[in-house]
């Protein structure tokens, strides 16, 4: 296991899979050996393979979440929604964490079962008050549904308990932002800050700048974002919006 992470960290993913398979081999029971290839399977196009690792792992261990999670993951990636979220309902039955809940609901929200999602996440705050992750998480429903009210006051609220979040934080500027509220660039440069790298978060932070006139440093945040997330269009958008105002058409 450990010499199959550091193959992975020298870039050499077949040598990292081949130890994997060893360290499964010498013990199937293992765990994360088991994770790091079926993640491995799947970042390779290996889908199908991936898909049964995990299948044939939670059969042999039917008392663990584990096994579901892996399942549920794979099927979440093949964006075979529903049926990841059966697959984390069904660890959730095991064993409930907060962790397997944030997984369903995300699966539920894909699949267009947003008010299940919801009415999940509240049962569980309803059980739960001080879980600041399950509330930041239904924060998140409110946004990805549009409900922007409802989502600025729960992560306002949040603000004590998870102030270096970076991604609270760019959720807050887009939200400000959204309200035309001054303070949306105020939090942009604090996610910016504490997430340099996150293509999203300089994506939201760059496309703030160029509403607000401030076009050449905005532009260049986005066409870093654009380069670190070259696939999204949101992005790709906002990048030629930015270039459409310094007259780059």
């Amino acid at each position: 296991d450990r010499l199959g992470r550091a193959l992975l960290l020298t870039k050499n993913t077949q040598g990292a899979i081949e130890a994997f398979k060893q360290a499964v081999t010498l013990d199937p029971n293992y765990a994360p050996a088991q994770l790091e290839l079926v993640d491995l399977e799947l970042n390779t196009g290996q889908a199908d393979a991936a898909l049964k690792r995990a299948t044939d792992w939670r059969a042999a261990h039917p008392q663990t979440s584990v096994g579901d999670a892996m399942v549920g993951e794979v099927q979440f990636r093949q964006r075979k929604f529903p049926e990841a979220a059966e697959a984390f309902g069904a660890g959730l039955k095991k064993q409930p964490t907060i962790d397997l809940l944030v997984r369903r609901v995300n699966a539920l929200v894909q699949a267009g079962e947003g008010s299940q999602a919801e009415t999940e996440l509240k049962d569980w705050i309803a059980a739960h008050k001080n879980d600041a992750q399950a509330r930041f998480a239904l924060a998140s429903l409110y946004m990805s549904t549009k409900r922007y009210d409802l989502a600025l006051s729960e992560h306002e609220a949040l603000q004590a308990e998870l102030k270096d979040n970076p991604v609270l934080l760019n959720n807050l500027a887009w939200l400000y932002g959204q309200k035309g509220d001054p303070r949306a660039i105020e939090y942009g440069e604090k996610a910016y800050k504490l997430a340099p790298k996150s293509p999203a978060i300089a994506d939201t932070l760059g496309y703030l700048l160029v509403k607000n006139k401030q076009k050449e440093r905005g532009v260049e945040l986005l066409q870093s974002a654009h380069d670190g997330a070259p696939q999204s269009p949101e992005i790709a958008f906002h990048l030629a919006a930015g270039l459409q105002a310094l007259g780059k058409t």
